[in-house]
């Protein structure tokens, strides 16, 4: 737990610590390792992926559009606002937590293609 509010371009450096915690906390609260976990968004994808591997359970995410285009020009010019909005962390933790899903949840296939 992070004693200050951190701005979700910035969590990148605590995801996989915040994971081990996580797992911590469900077995404690549950008992046992869950049936399912589901992420959404990028951030919460890669730590459902990470959990999921970690646990051997079945992982869902809930896929959005890619967060790039949501940013004017940032199609275009993505390498130089990286350092302010961590794309190239998103990218690589949406496909990660993709390419490991037992299934993904999208409203459209553009979310997912």
């Amino acid at each position: 737990v992070l004693k200050k509010w951190v701005s979700r371009f910035d969590l990148w450096p605590y995801v996989e610590r915040f994971t081990l915690d996580v797992e911590r906390e469900i077995m404690a609260e549950l008992g046992q390792k869950p049936d399912l976990i589901v992420g959404n968004y990028s951030d919460g994808n890669l730590v459902a992926s990470l959990l999921a591997h970690r646990m051997f359970v079945t992982q869902c995410n809930i896929a959005h559009a890619i967060e790039k285009t949501k940013y004017q020009d940032a199609d275009i010019k993505w390498r130089e606002m990286d350092s302010t909005y961590h794309f190239s962390c998103q990218f690589t933790a949406d496909l990660i937590a993709m390419n490991h899903a037992d299934f993904i949840i999208t409203s459209t296939y553009q979310e997912i293609a």
